[in-house]
């Protein structure tokens, strides 16, 4: 009878470490791809230079893969482009923001998860 009392402890166990490891590799799959979109979308703005189409085409594209984009453009001083004769739609940086869910199921977890980066 003990015998028997610890296998199924012990198969008990093992699934349990089965089906933990299951989620954490599975939140690790999805912090990656995220990882990934929030690359590719700062490497579109910067290849764009800072277009506001392409950054909106962006935001579009990651909102219907799930994940939830606000970018925001900061631009030179007024002033000294205007003494420069630049044009003042010139950007100089973004700051791109990317959020998205991560659930574990067995655990029951929810939680959003934000990624910031900045385009030059």
């Amino acid at each position: 009878m003990n015998q028997v009392i610890k296998s199924f402890l012990g198969v008990f166990l093992i699934m349990f470490l089965v089906i933990t490891s299951v989620s954490i590799i599975s939140i690790f799959l999805e912090v990656m791809i995220a990882q990934n979109e929030h690359a590719c979308i700062i490497n579109e703005i910067e290849n764009s230079n800072f277009n506001s189409k392409v950054i909106a085409q962006c935001e579009n594209d990651a909102r219907k893969k799930g994940y939830s984009v606000s970018t925001k453009v900061f631009y030179e001083d007024l002033e000294k482009i205007k003494q420069e004769n630049k044009d003042p739609e010139d950007a100089k940086i973004a700051k791109v923001e990317l959020k998205f869910p991560i659930n574990i199921a067995f655990w029951q977890l929810k939680q959003e998860y934000k990624l910031e980066g900045y385009a030059r």
